[in-house]
């Protein structure tokens, strides 16, 4: 089963209508039939593809057998992926990011573009234009939306 697209450099597989990849740590699998979307750990995906791969192996069909091979080979590779970005169920990897969280409260970066807001955020030279006069005497900016015609 090659790989169905490539999503900000991450891998996307495919089985059958179900579209597969690893984030953050952790699988989300597509279902395309009903829409619906589920998330699994890295051991229980690696435990589905196992049992994918023994369910090939009592397949009497040559090409049922090998589209089932290539789906389980894809879910190790997959599984693989995810434990590579790191596991968030496993507690070596919640404590990396416990150690890792910040102890202090957010905090937000004020750039040029806030100068037109007025004094206080931007500087105190920077005003925002005033609305047009029509606006103020209740005329219409856009022909046809109701108000004064």
């Amino acid at each position: 089963m090659p790989v169905e697209k490539e999503v900000n450099g991450k891998r996307m597989y495919r089985y059958k209508q179900q579209l597969f990849g690893a984030r953050g740590g952790l699988i989300m699998i597509f279902d395309e039939r009903d829409g619906s979307r589920t998330t699994a750990t890295c051991d229980e995906f690696q435990a589905r593809a196992e049992a994918l791969g023994l369910e090939a192996a009592h397949c009497v069909y040559a090409d049922e057998r090998k589209a089932l091979e290539d789906a389980a080979n894809c879910m190790e590779a997959c599984a693989a992926e995810a434990a590579a970005q790191g596991d968030p169920t496993d507690p070596a990897v919640q404590e990396y990011h416990r150690r890792h969280r910040s102890k202090c409260g957010s905090s937000i970066l004020v750039g040029d573009g806030t100068a037109k807001l007025g004094p206080g955020i931007g500087g105190a030279h920077a005003k925002l234009t005033p609305p047009p006069k029509s606006v103020l005497k209740g005329g219409v900016l856009l022909p046809g939306l109701g108000g004064k015609k």
